[in-house]
């Protein structure tokens, strides 16, 4: 081999590039290795002499093989740059290291006359890049994709297929179980719910998480009836309890779906559809789903919807119902439930289904809340004045109930009306008592200030029944699922009577609430229900009508009642 001029004083050069981390390889101009530097053995395995002769592009990938040649004839055409490049070389066990490579082209310096290529090994940094392209687009907790990559894959779908289905899931009540029972069961309870999800689908099918408790599902090639089809595998999966830490937890999804070319053309109009059709869900009652029409009803998206909810209670767009409950034996009127409403403008009323949801997600349910409760406590005072000795029921939402200054409030606004607290109910959901310890001091702290406190829809959350003789409360609430099915069948019907009896024995007061028919009004007061409530008796009412609707109450119950 012919000695190369740079190397004429070899001892010296070697005591300075022994100090190089980055690998140093010279070659001639048909990319032959002429010298490679000792540091090649650490990052490579190879001895300093082992690549002497051999071609350089031996030990490159092949599928890095263009570029490592666009490289090289790159500073062959022009000797006056350096260039550098990314590429994967073979180490001597045969791995492929990510290394950083520059070259030089020196074949015109007399002192030189060579190609001048230093490398690093960059592996660990590749794998840094990769981990940070990883969690950019996927989701920590369940490793799903995001809602960055959804929009990636829907936009690479709508070029790929003529008909797609887009899914957009948000499980109930979960809002509930991650403040009540904290956010490490959250975790598990997504968890769970990704690997449900996912026994629904087929390998074609993609399923991303947009954050929080909501989920995507992107659907290719498929008709109405193949998305019908998964959505009822999908609420049938998510109605059966999950259990975390030896307590079974029910969830639901709402889902809302929305078809490419039908609902929208581009990314941006199908999500915002599948979406507004998840709302629409919801509104339904939950747990089920709603294919997206232009036809819905005012077809305001959330976003929307949020922004004007934050300025209805200044202009005055939100208004109280109140619905009458009857002792379901004589007809008297001994309480009402204070039903809320959106009169918006524009958009006209607004159901709590529909706006509800929203403002418990962003918070204003607090404020919301707290204007329902004063103005409730307000009018039963001016109806207590005139003689009408009723209790006014006010729900509390979760997020309402786990709130730290909950007393505080309920005290403020007793002292505010100055209403009597045994004329003030407070109606909590089953679902939000998951957390036992802070449900009873919550609990004994409201009843101190002398409130009554009701468990609403009884029957469809958690699954123990041994709390009820913890919890200082003074009614049940019978869920109007279970009253709807005593009529047409037989499992609601010993439903509706266990939890009769079962309140009974707890000296506890027990109220049937969605009574339709005279059917089910017969059954209820032949089982000893003590109160109802429901459109056959009377319909939520404004306030200035309910006083009218007393004794039409009471007549329709004592035409049904046999003595």
């Amino acid at each position: 081999m012919r000695e190369l001029p740079f190397l004429q004083s070899e001892i010296g050069f070697e005591a300075i590039i022994q100090h190089f981390s980055d690998v140093i390889v010279v070659l001639n101009e048909n990319g032959i290795v002429q010298y490679e530097s000792p540091s090649i053995e650490r990052v490579l395995g190879y001895s300093s002499k082992d690549l002497v002769g051999s071609n350089c592009f031996d030990i490159v990938h092949y599928d890095d093989l263009h570029n490592a040649l666009h490289l090289y004839q790159t500073i062959m055409d022009h000797p006056e740059i350096n260039k550098n490049t990314e590429i994967r070389i073979r180490r001597k066990d045969g791995i492929w290291l990510h290394c950083e490579v520059r070259a030089t082209n020196l074949l015109n310096d007399h002192h030189v006359r060579g190609i001048i290529v230093s490398f690093r090994d960059i592996s660990e940094r590749k794998k840094f890049e990769r981990e940070i392209q990883y969690m950019a687009n996927h989701d920590f907790l369940t490793g799903l994709p995001n809602r960055t990559q959804y929009e990636h894959q829907l936009f690479k779908q709508l070029k790929k297929y003529n008909r797609i289905a887009v899914l957009f899931i948000d499980l109930d009540r979960f809002k509930v179980i991650n403040e009540s029972m904290g956010h490490h069961v959250g975790d598990l309870l997504l968890i769970e719910v990704t690997n449900r999800l996912k026994s629904c689908l087929t390998k074609k099918d993609r399923l991303f998480r947009q954050g929080g408790d909501e989920f995507i599902i992107i659907l290719s090639d498929v008709e109405r009836d193949d998305v019908n089809n998964v959505t009822q595998m999908i609420l049938e999966v998510l109605s059966k309890a999950i259990t975390i830490n030896q307590l079974q937890i029910f969830t639901s999804p709402s889902i809302g779906v929305s078809f490419f070319p039908d609902d929208g053309e581009t990314v941006e109009e199908i999500t915002k559809h599948a979406d507004f059709a998840m709302y629409q869900a919801k509104a339904k009652g939950r747990n089920t789903f709603h294919f997206y029409s232009p036809g819905d009803a005012r077809n305001i998206l959330p976003s929307k919807m949020e922004m004007e909810l934050h300025h209805a209670i200044a202009r005055e767009e939100l208004h109280l119902h109140y619905q009458p409950k009857v002792n379901l034996k004589t007809g008297e009127l001994l309480g009402v439930e204070a039903l809320i409403r959106w009169n918006h403008p524009e958009w006209g009323l607004i159901s709590p289904g529909e706006f509800i949801p929203i403002a418990e997600a962003s918070g204003l349910i607090f404020s919301i809340g707290e204007w329902a409760l004063k103005t409730a406590c307000k009018q039963n005072k001016v109806w207590y004045e005139k003689g009408l000795s009723t209790v006014v029921a006010v729900n509390l939402s979760a997020r309402q109930f786990h709130q730290s200054n909950l007393v505080q409030v309920v005290e403020k606004v007793l002292e505010e009306t100055e209403l009597p607290p045994q004329l003030l109910e407070l109606e909590i959901t089953e679902s939000m008592t998951a957390n036992m310890e802070q449900t009873i001091v919550t609990l004994n702290k409201l009843k101190k200030l002398g409130v009554l406190i009701s468990i609403d829809d009884f029957g469809t959350g958690f699954s123990s029944l041994n709390y009820l003789k913890d919890f200082p409360i003074d009614t049940l609430k019978i869920d109007q699922s279970f009253v709807r099915d005593i009529s047409t069948n037989s499992n609601g019907e010993t439903i509706v009577k266990t939890i009769i009896a079962m309140a009974h024995n707890l000296n506890l007061n027990v109220v049937a609430e969605g009574i339709e028919t005279t059917e089910q009004l017969l059954f209820l007061q032949d089982h000893h229900c003590d109160e109802g409530q429901g459109y056959f008796i009377c319909k939520p009412v404004q306030a200035s009508k309910l006083e009218a609707k007393v004794q039409e109450c009471k007549q329709k119950v004592q035409s049904v009642w046999v003595h």
